[in-house]
């Protein structure tokens, strides 16, 4: 009778072999749990006839707009936040340590960066526009001649067909 691999190392006494550290269950400990991030949900969105059902108490209470601090909770990524400056606003500072200079720098780059990326995107959207209207102002001249012609045939019968009329009577 054949034996499976479990009896065959039960019987050796050994153990199951492991692919590597990944492949272990790792022990939740506080340290790795503080170094994960709080999952940010989005908020839950009541329909108008629902809500309008609903008592005052629990009905949703309108929002601020302008709020900075409500805005950046809501943004799921805080590029400030995710480099986890000292200050919320490192350019404002007059003295900064080296630091700080390179975050400061990096900050302005990456933006510098997306606007040029916005630039370029708007440019190549108008030529993409242009180049529509261009190909359209070339299909609408077609179908003008088309029809300038075809109103001339039409004309041309409709007045042979009047001086036909007019001769037979």
């Amino acid at each position: 009778m054949l034996k499976t691999h479990a009896d065959l190392r039960r019987e050796q006494g050994l153990e199951i072999p492991t692919k590597g550290k990944d492949s272990e269950y790792i022990v939740h400990e506080e340290a790795i749990d503080r170094e994960r991030d709080e999952r940010v949900f989005a908020p839950i969105n009541v329909p108008k006839q629902i809500s309008q059902s609903l008592p005052f108490k629990s009905k949703q209470k309108v929002k601020t707009l302008n709020d900075k601090i409500a805005q950046d909770s809501r943004r799921k990524t805080n590029l400030l936040e995710a480099l986890a400056l000292p200050t919320k606003r490192p350019f404002k500072k007059l003295f900064m340590n080296e630091q700080e200079k390179k975050i400061h720098s990096m900050v302005q780059r990456l933006a510098h960066l997306g606007k040029v990326y916005e630039k370029e995107k708007q440019e190549k959207r108008v030529k993409h526009v242009e180049g529509i209207k261009k190909r359209e102002a070339k299909i609408q001249e077609k179908r003008d001649g088309h029809t300038k012609e075809q109103k001339k045939i039409r004309y041309r019968k409709q007045q042979g067909k009047a001086s036909k009329s007019a001769n037979l009577e």
